[in-house]
């Protein structure tokens, strides 16, 4: 007898189970990192010649306040009592703290210069409404062709007055405040490039409201309004010799920005 033949044989059909198949399910996408929180502000004081104080945005880092060195050229007819050609010095400017963006495009700078150098006076000048009305005494602290957006007026808690002139210049942005001293006139400087002022002009208005000089740096500022943005986590003293003011800031000033002023006399 012929054996049986095998199911399926010249191709009689089989049920044949389709393989199974199982879904897979995705894996959840992961969480997006959490945005940082930007760096709470920082109060700077610092007391020479004089007290003054102002906050500044807390990703700023602090900035040199020295300008290039100079490299004397050699000379053959030097005397043995003369200077020596090839030593390098660091030229004075009266800036006496500087912050700025790691990108160096914004800057919150602070300087001291003799009242009687912008304007010449037999007397020790105690407030700056004595360079006159803020009109008047314009000419003085802004750049020539610079054009003026705003200026404002504010009276200190101890009665000392601050001029703030807020103007384009080339290419930048500049909000400068300015108070006087026992004869000296501090200076506040906060420049951005043009397109940088949005995202600047919060941190350098704050700057400039709560710069203060002589007393009013001495006495403790006011509590925040709700409005306000929150109170500076820090405060550094500059002048006290130890942690972040013991640090010099590397590098050197470019004091060909739109604020000459806060450079040195001879530029």
């Amino acid at each position: 007898a012929p054996a049986p033949r095998p199911a399926g044989a010249d191709g009689d059909d089989l049920d044949v189970a389709a393989p199974t198949t199982t879904a897979v399910e995705p894996a959840p996408a992961a969480p997006a990192p959490a945005a940082s929180a930007p760096a709470p502000p920082v109060r700077y004081k610092g007391s020479s010649p004089g007290n003054w104080s102002v906050v500044v945005p807390g990703e700023y880092r602090r900035m040199s306040t020295e300008k290039p060195r100079r490299i004397y050229e050699q000379r053959t007819d030097c005397e043995p009592n003369c200077r020596d050609l090839q030593a390098k010095r660091t030229e004075e400017t009266p800036l006496v703290a500087r912050f700025g963006s790691v990108d160096e495009r914004e800057d919150v700078s602070v300087s001291v210069r003799g009242a009687n150098t912008l304007k010449l006076t037999f007397l020790s000048m105690k407030d700056v409404t004595e360079f006159g009305a803020i009109d008047e005494a314009t000419p003085l602290f802004v750049p020539p062709g610079a054009n003026i957006i705003a200026t404002t007026e504010r009276t200190g808690e101890s009665g000392k007055g601050y001029y703030q002139w807020d103007f384009e210049y080339g290419a930048a942005r500049v909000l400068l405040t300015a108070a006087v001293e026992q004869g000296n006139c501090y200076l506040l400087g906060a420049t951005a490039a043009s397109e940088r002022w949005d995202a600047s002009e919060a941190g350098f208005r704050r700057a400039s409201a709560s710069f203060r000089v002589g007393a009013d740096a001495v006495a403790a500022p006011a509590a925040p309004a709700a409005k306000e943005r929150e109170a500076p986590a820090g405060e550094v003293r500059l002048d006290d010799g130890s942690g972040d003011a013991k640090r010099k800031p590397p590098g050197t000033l470019d004091c060909k920005g739109p604020l000459p002023i806060l450079c040195s006399v001879e530029d």
